[in-house]
């Protein structure tokens, strides 16, 4: 049986290190306003075009 604790990990190019998937579809949501913004920390909502970058993120809607 597979372990469904372990997260894939790559880079994002916001956070500008490795996050867990997981964070990745947290930051996803929040810049295609599915989800409020409390689901992302404040450093990557201050990054002005914060959704600019993530719409071109090559692991964009991988998670």
């Amino acid at each position: 049986m597979a372990n469904r604790n372990k997260h894939r990990c790559w880079y994002c190019p916001l956070y500008k290190k490795e996050i867990e998937d997981i964070d990745c579809l947290d930051v996803q949501d929040v810049a295609d306003k599915i989800r409020k913004p409390l689901a992302v920390a404040k450093e990557i909502l201050d990054i002005p075009n914060f959704k600019a970058i993530c719409d071109k993120c090559e692991h964009r809607d991988l998670g």
